[in-house]
C-alpha cells in the first residue's frame, strides 16, 4: 500500500490529516468489534441463564444464545481482519509522511526523520536539527526474530555517536536508532555510497524451523504463585458447578464452562510461569517467563552467525550471560548448566567473532 503524493504542500497537509482520521477510525473499529464480540459472548452465558429461570421462554433464549454465539464469531473474524488492515494503513501513512518530508527521509523515532543528505545525515524534529557526517555513522541490517525459525522482522539500525543527540561525553556508548527496513531506505543507502554491515543477500525461506538441541528453564516463582491461586478459583468454580447441575442445569453447565475455562487458562499459565534458555544448532532462543496466553512474552531468536561471543557476567547480583551482538549486547538471565552446555557442544560459536 503505497499514497500518491499530492503536488501543493497544502494538498499534503489535508491529505495527511485525512489519512490520520483513518488510521483513527480503523484503531477504533478494531477496539470496537473486539468488545462487542466478548459482549456477545457473555450475552451467550446470560441467555442459556436466562432460560433456566423463565421456563416459558426458554425456546426463545436459546435463539437468542445462537445468534449471540454466530455474532461472537463474526466480530471476532471483523477484529482480526481490521487489526491487520489497521497495521497495513498505519505502516502506509507513515510512509507517507516520511515522503513529504522527502524521498530520503525515514522515521527515527515518534516525530523525529532522517533525511539523507549529501554529506550527511541530518536528524530533525519539531524544535531542533542535528547534522552528522557519515564517517560518524554506522548501519546494520538486523533482523528480529521472536521464534526459532527464518521468519522475522528485518530493520536497519543506525548506530550515532551520543554526543549528536544528547549531552553524553565523547567516549559514551552510541547510541542505537532502528527503523523498518524497505526497499526505498535501502536506496537511500546505496545511492550515498553507505556500507550496511550484516546484510544478508541470502534469507532463506521464511518457514524453515530450526533444530533443538537443549532446553533451560528458570522458573518465576511470583509467576506460579498466581497461576496456582487461579488454578484453586478454576477448581472450586468447576466443582460448585458439577454440583448445582442437579438443580439448576443451566446455571450448573455455565459455572463447569467458567471452571473450565479458568482451570485451562491457570494450566497454562503455570506451565508459561518459567523463562525458557533453548540451544539450537542454529543459534539460541531466549523467552521470558509470561502469565499471558497471548504471546506477550519478550522472546529472541540470535543466529550464531550474529552473535560474536558469549561470556558470563552478573547484573544486579543474578548470574547472566552477555551476548555481544555487532550493535549491542543482550544480558540473558543464567540457567544452571546453560553455559557449561554452550562450552561443551558449542566452543567455536562461543566467540565467533573473536
Amino acid at each position: 500500500m503505497k499514497f500518491d503524493l499530492p503536488m501543493s504542500e497544502d494538498a499534503r497537509t489535508k491529505k495527511g490529516k485525512r489519512l490520520s482520521r483513518f488510521c483513527t477510525i480503523y484503531n477504533v473499529l478494531t477496539v470496537g468489534c473486539a468488545v462487542l464480540a466478548l459482549l456477545l459472548l457473555l450475552g451467550v452465558l446470560a441467555a442459556i441463564i436466562a432460560s433456566e429461570f423463565k421456563r416459558d421462554a426458554a425456546t426463545l433464549c436459546y435463539i437468542l444464545a445462537g445468534d449471540f454465539g454466530g455474532g461472537s464469531v463474526l466480530f471476532g473474524v471483523a477484529t482480526v481482519i481490521l487489526s491487520r488492515a489497521s497495521a497495513k494503513l498505519d505502516a502506509a501513512t507513515l510512509d507517507y509522511f516520511e515522503r513529504c518530508d522527502g524521498e530520503e527521509s525515514f522515521f527515527l523515532g515518534e516525530g523525529t526523520l532522517g533525511t539523507f543528505g549529501e554529506k550527511g545525515l541530518t536528524v530533525h524534529g519539531p524544535k531542533r536539527s542535528v547534522h552528522i557526517p557519515y564517517s560518524d555513522l554506522i548501519l546494520y541490517s538486523v533482523c528480529t526474530r521472536r521464534r526459532p525459525c527464518e521468519r522475522g522482522d528485518y530493520t536497519v539500525v543506525f548506530s550515532i555517536p551520543a554526543h549528536y543527540l544528547t549531552k553524553a561525553d565523547m567516549d559514551a556508548p552510541d547510541l542505537l536508532i532502528e527503523t523498518a527496513e524497505k526497499p526505498r531506505l535501502l536506496a537511500a543507502i546505496e545511492a550515498h555510497g553507505l556500507t550496511l554491515l550484516c546484510k544478508k543477500e541470502d534469507r532463506g525461506s521464511k518457514n524453515t524451523r530450526y533444530a533443538l538441541e537443549k532446553k533451560f528453564y528458570l522458573p518465576n516463582k511470583k509467576k506460579r504463585k498466581s497461576a496456582i491461586a487461579f488454578m484453586v478459583f478454576g477448581g472450586v468454580l468447576l466443582a460448585a458447578g458439577v454440583a448445582v447441575v442437579f438443580f439448576q442445569t443451566a446455571v450448573g453447565a455455565a459455572l463447569v464452562a467458567f471452571g473450565i475455562i479458568v482451570l485451562g487458562r491457570a494450566i497454562y499459565a503455570l506451565l508459561q510461569a518459567r523463562a525458557l534458555f533453548a540451544v539450537y544448532r542454529e543459534g539460541i532462543f531466549w523467552r521470558e517467563s509470561d502469565f499471558s496466553t497471548h504471546g506477550g512474552a519478550f522472546r529472541i531468536f540470535l543466529k550464531w552467525e550474529e552473535i560474536e561471543r558469549i561470556t558470563c557476567g552478573e547484573q544486579d547480583g543474578y548470574p547472566v550471560l552477555k551476548v555481544e551482538l555487532p550493535y549491542g549486547n543482550y544480558n540473558l538471565p543464567r540457567a544452571v548448566g546453560a553455559f557449561e552446555y554452550l562450552q561443551e557442544h558449542h566452543a567455536e560459536e562461543l566467540s565467533c567473532g573473536s
